[in-house]
């Protein structure tokens, strides 16, 4: 059975789109916006060049580009009146603009595929844990999602301080959260990654994570997988 973002389409989310009123609250909560200035990359001006793509004023592909910095903080949807949700509507619309390109997703679904990059991530995973310092047993314990961008020394620095705290840290042995997925519109690998990720954190009820997008991506997994989850999830400073 098809999961829902692999069947919906960016002209399913018209009436959503009209639902903008322009308000540009999403302007004080956007993260990525706060960076660049730039309105493209914020959800009331990516929603106005959608609106431009229905008419065939705009071509996707150029909304494309704006939404790749999309971090799924859903930050401008809790402020929305409309609580409309730009990280639902990045991954539908970068899924699009990768079926349009058939060559492009060959290509993409072979080098992003278990068997090629599967490999590497399991080359990679022995390679880091050889500098990763083994945490002291405790009782009490964490779950920690490493991530692959998270270094080495903030690892070991997150595991001394809740060794120093008679706290046992437990490192989930996966290296992708699948967010690189995610910005090329791969959905179904995606979906492959989130479904071995949840399995692996199925008896924890909060992980920990170093990195902010990591843990967007965690938050993402109930909804793509139409799953409801009440875990937790902690940034760590």
């Amino acid at each position: 059975m098809e999961n829902n973002f692999q069947i919906k389409k960016t002209e399913d989310y018209k009436e959503v789109f009209h639902g903008c009123s322009k308000c540009g609250l999403c302007q004080k909560e956007c993260p990525v916006f706060a960076e660049t200035k730039n309105e493209k990359y914020l959800a009331r001006g990516i929603i106005i060049m959608l609106r431009n793509v229905l008419d065939k004023k705009l071509k996707l592909k150029s909304v494309s580009k704006h939404i790749d910095n999309c971090i799924a903080c859903t930050k401008c949807k809790n402020i929305c009146p409309s609580e409309i949700d730009m990280s639902e509507i990045a991954i539908v619309v970068k899924k699009e603009c990768l079926n349009k390109s058939p060559l492009k997703k060959f290509f993409i679904s072979i080098l992003e595929s278990d068997f090629i990059l599967g490999v590497l991530l399991n080359i990679a995973k022995p390679l880091r844990n050889m500098f990763i310092k083994k945490s002291k047993k405790f009782d009490k314990k964490i779950v920690f999602f490493t991530g692959c961008k998270t270094p080495v020394s903030k690892i070991n620095k997150l595991t001394e301080k809740y060794n120093s705290k008679n706290t046992e840290v437990i490192y989930i042995n996966s290296l992708c959260c699948g967010l690189p997925y995610l910005k090329i519109g791969n959905i179904n690998q995606f979906i492959k990654t989130a479904k071995r990720n949840t399995a692996l954190i199925k008896d924890f009820d909060e992980v920990h994570f170093l990195c902010e997008k990591c843990m967007n991506v965690f938050d993402l997994y109930g909804k793509i997988l139409n799953e409801n989850s009440e875990k937790e999830f902690i940034l760590e400073d």
